[in-house]
């Protein structure tokens, strides 16, 4: 079995060969032995594997994340106690489920019951479950709102105790390999490389020493040449003694990226400075092809950087910001489906039409939408397809009769007046077209199958 080590390579090209070259020794000995290969993202992995495979190919070597990971190591003995894994949706409702009683109490008060402090408290609570029981009675000495929130993150362990947390399946994992009853699974992983692992949690660094003392476990570890910067990758490789330690057998940096920090007032400014800085390497005979533009936070940044570029005219691939449920026609599904819960209330169904107009050849989008606002509050509409029904018909009567009626409009109304009413009983009598052609659209019962709904929307 292969010796445990860490290697510590400056980023760039070093580190990536040092992983190419670990790979390699292995598969030259046996080329269908497996390899699993730990990084930092989904994304890093995907790139890793184009980049690998280029040449020669990729036999039996896999990609995942940390918490992958633990899950195949961790997750048997966690399931064995009963356990299962702690859903986001779970985690939430069990905070929520003790904020009326901390709304009760001080500093909080009616604060707890704030949905958006319950959003927050989701981390807050993450953060906990990294620190010991003694790390957490001396953060709460002495504060009263902190001594509130670690009483309600106890509760709150309390009633998710039948679940497990992601820092609990890596302590999981580190017991069942340092306890040797996780053979199956470490055999079926094969060696196992961590690229660039940084930020490690207590449990994954314990999963890494237990992994390191199995003695089939490799770490590669990025270096930038800055003291400040590289001690935590010493301070790991140092932790996960006695793992032999490999470093750079040169004390050069590998091929260096230019780059330049800007400080810039606001996201705007900060993307269109990337606008210019993209269009100076285009200058320079770079192809759009070989730029990429990334950013941590979807907000406000996608959305920011699809919009300059569009108006830049920059040719660009990559995900769209806006997701299914912001676009036209998912605006309009499910404003619609609300309609239809909503027993078609006159504001639900004039919100679908004013977010995702509905199309017209005979008159404007917006001005139809404004004449059938209009037309329903003047009927005096509230809700339900019968009333619907039953109000614009009379509505359309009393235009009617007024328009055939003579002398109904004074003399100063009767250039203008009878033109509006004709619009509006226009626009009345399609309204009640839409509306009854809408009812007939109603969605299936609940216990239809998704292709049933699909087929539907």
């Amino acid at each position: 079995m292969p010796e445990s080590s860490i290697h510590l390579e400056h980023f760039g090209e070093d580190v990536f060969r040092c992983l190419e070259q670990i790979i390699g020794e292995v598969k030259t000995a046996d080329p269908i032995h497996p390899v699993t290969v730990i990084v930092p993202s989904m994304y890093t992995g995907l790139s890793l594997r184009r980049r690998l495979a280029q040449g020669k190919g990729l036999l039996n070597v896999r990609f995942m994340v940390m918490p992958r990971l633990a899950e195949h190591l961790g997750s048997p003995a966690l399931s064995r106690t009963g356990k299962s894994p702690l859903k986001p949706a779970v985690r939430l409702a069990a905070i929520r489920h003790f904020g009326q009683d901390m709304a009760a109490m001080p500093p909080l008060g009616s604060l707890a019951a704030h949905p958006p402090l319950h959003e927050y408290l989701q981390q807050t609570f993450e953060d906990l479950d990294l620190l010991s029981a003694e790390q957490i009675s001396g953060i709460c000495s002495g504060n009263a709102l902190l001594g509130q929130i670690t009483a309600w993150y106890h509760q709150y362990k309390n009633l998710t105790r039948s679940y497990y947390d992601r820092e609990e399946l890596a302590r999981a994992a580190a017991a069942q390999v340092s306890e040797g009853r996780a053979e199956s699974a470490l055999k079926d992983l094969g060696l196992i490389i961590f690229y660039l692992s940084t930020d490690l949690t207590p449990g994954e660094k314990a999963m890494l020493k237990s992994l390191g003392a199995w003695q089939n476990t490799s770490v590669v570890s990025g270096l930038t040449g800055e003291e400040e910067t590289d001690r935590e990758v010493f301070k790991l490789a140092s932790g996960l003694e006695p793992i032999n330690v490999i470093c750079p057998k040169s004390g050069k940096r590998g091929r260096q990226i230019p780059a330049h920090i800007l400080i810039a007032p606001d996201p705007y400014e900060e993307v269109r400075w990337v606008m210019r800085d993209i269009a100076r390497l285009a200058d320079k005979g770079m192809p759009f092809s070989g730029i990429a533009v990334v950013y941590r936070n979807m907000e406000p940044y996608g959305e920011l950087v699809k919009n300059h570029l569009s108006l830049t005219g920059i040719p660009a691939a990559g995900p769209d910001p806006v997701t299914l449920r912001h676009s036209t026609a998912g605006t309009m599904l499910v404003n619609l489906i609300q309609v239809f819960e909503q027993d078609f209330s006159r504001e639900s169904l004039m919100r679908t039409l004013s977010e995702a107009p509905v199309e017209s050849s005979s008159v404007d989008q917006l001005r139809q939408t404004a004449l059938w606002e209009e037309v329903s509050g003047k009927a005096g509409i509230l809700s339900s397809a019968r009333q619907w029904d039953e109000r614009l018909s009379k509505y359309c009567r009393e235009l009617e009769w007024k328009l055939s009626s003579p002398g109904v409009f004074r003399q100063d109304e009767e250039e203008t007046a009878p033109n509006m009413d004709r619009e509006l009983f226009t626009a009345a009598l399609s309204l009640k077209k839409f509306v009854s052609g809408l009812v007939k659209m109603s969605p299936p019962p609940g216990e239809n199958s998704w292709s049933t709904f699909a087929k539907w929307a």
